[in-house]
């Protein structure tokens, strides 16, 4: 199968900006590093993560030079959420494998626990759809979640995203074990109202 199907569709944005929020390439930044160590150090915020938690800043420089390494290379795509206000980095947003045969990537998210339920993931999620299929002309956007993982399950659900299936058993982590649902969105859906 050829792997150009697997590319994303052109070279992806480096901003992204929204009315609260700005998104913006990962890279070396010593305020967002000290940000994001909050949230990768979490045990909570990472329960339904598949990254392990992280004990100092050493390791935190490392995570995001491979973050910076990933971009770089194709491969994943991370942009650090931030505050257009404040500067702070309140979490990180990856489009995580682009499938061209549908026109779809899947995507992932992370908020620090201190910012949930202010409407910050709703508006990054937002801003990423329009992007996506505004300019990347994809149609559809796809997340896996842990069926324990009720808040993302909720988020994605009250942002226009359904159920389409599950992989039993595919979540591991410690001495958790689920499901993995599997969310999907459509362009067509978000032709009303939204401004796509």
């Amino acid at each position: 199968m050829p792997t150009d199907f697997f590319k994303a569709p052109s070279a992806i944005s480096k901003e992204l900006y929204g009315p609260r929020l700005i998104l913006k390439k990962v890279q070396r930044n010593t305020n967002w590093e000290k940000d994001l160590f909050g949230m990768y150090s979490d045990e909570e915020a990472g329960l339904y993560n598949r990254w392990q938690k992280l004990d100092n800043m050493v390791q935190m420089g490392e995570r995001m030079a491979h973050f910076v390494a990933d971009w770089e290379a194709g491969g994943l795509y991370r942009w650090v959420i931030l505050h257009q206000e404040t500067g702070e980095a309140l979490g990180v947003f990856v489009l995580v494998r682009f499938d061209m045969r549908w026109k779809e990537v899947e995507i992932g998210f992370n908020l620090a626990k201190k910012h949930w339920r202010k409407g910050y993931m709703s508006e990054t999620l937002n801003m990423v759809k329009s992007y996506l299929y505004r300019e990347l002309k994809l149609e559809r956007i796809t997340a896996l979640v842990s069926t324990q993982n009720k808040p993302a399950l909720a988020l994605l659900n009250g942002n226009n995203f359904q159920i389409i299936g599950k992989y039993p058993g595919a979540f591991h982590k410690g001495n958790i074990q689920s499901d993995l649902q599997i969310l999907q969105n459509l362009k067509e859906w978000n032709a009303t109202g939204s401004g796509l």
